[in-house]
């Protein structure tokens, strides 16, 4: 991209100007939702109502509410680190890149939501919908690289298309994760859900190895 963020050069082409504005908002924006989105989280923090002052009673009474966030902010901030993955080798951004990257968004603002789920029901319940959300992101973040690469033509042509295939495949791995788990959960397997995880943590860290290479 040719001069600064939202810069007023005027020797800029209009073009190169417009295609430069469409994707450093994109971004602003995008930065902007997932700061919300965490930020959003804490609303659930909420201390009990009568508190003695130990941590063993604030441990035990909001157990739920503090899992929720812990969990919801892990799931925003990593797939956080994944579109900043995606921006970073992206020249330029089209019509149906800035469509997808506006679902991821939308599905990035329900994370508070399904942390209010999981205080007000407990995992059990709430799991289900966190395996979704995260099937749902992984899915959009998955398809935006995939027409940013091969549909598009949006990425850095320095990138191999070994490297190009390895990332589609590194973005797509946490829906795989999420469908799986969820029909493990919905068996009533949820050990079997915890065990998927486990085996394919390594897998997306020997990727990221991979893609580094590459």
């Amino acid at each position: 991209m040719v001069g600064a963020l939202e810069s007023l050069v005027t020797e800029e082409p209009l073009k190169e100007r417009i295609e430069r504005n469409r994707f450093d908002r994109l971004i602003m924006l995008s930065d902007g939702v997932f700061a919300i989105a965490i930020t959003l989280l804490t609303l659930e923090l909420r201390p009990p109502e009568h508190w003695s002052g130990g941590w063993s009673e604030l441990l035990t009474d909001r157990w739920r509410p503090i899992l929720g966030f812990v969990l919801s902010f892990v799931i925003v901030g990593a797939f956080w680190l994944a579109h900043r993955e995606i921006f970073a080798r992206l020249r330029r951004i089209d019509v149906p890149a800035t469509f997808l990257a506006l679902i991821i968004l939308l599905l990035v603002t329900l994370a508070p939501a399904v942390a209010s789920l999981l205080a007000e029901y407990g995992p059990n319940k709430a799991m289900p919908a966190y395996l979704g959300l995260i099937f749902a992101i992984s899915t959009a973040q998955g398809l935006l690289w995939a027409w940013a690469t091969y549909g598009g033509y949006l990425i850095d042509e320095s990138i191999t298309r070994h490297g190009r295939l390895i990332l589609l495949i590194r973005f797509s791995i946490p829906a795989l994760i999420g469908l799986e788990a969820m029909a493990s959960w919905g068996r009533g397997s949820p050990a079997l859900s915890a065990i998927t995880f486990l085996i394919v943590i390594p897998a997306v860290i020997g990727l990221r190895l991979i893609a580094r290479r590459h």
